[in-house]
């Protein structure tokens, strides 16, 4: 049986957050997302990472 040698973890550099979000929908405000979503803020992969 095979083991699990490393494991490793990556956060793309660009970050959309609730604020920026809200921009986007005036109607919704940045406490509201993040009180439906639990989400404060995300990070967004570049098209061709992994």
């Amino acid at each position: 049986m095979g083991k699990i040698l490393s494991i490793s973890s990556h956060l793309p550099e660009d970050v959309l957050t609730n604020s920026e979000l809200s921009s986007l929908f005036p109607e919704w405000s940045a406490d509201k997302i993040f009180d439906k979503t639990g989400i404060r803020q995300r990070y967004i992969a570049k098209e061709g990472d992994a």
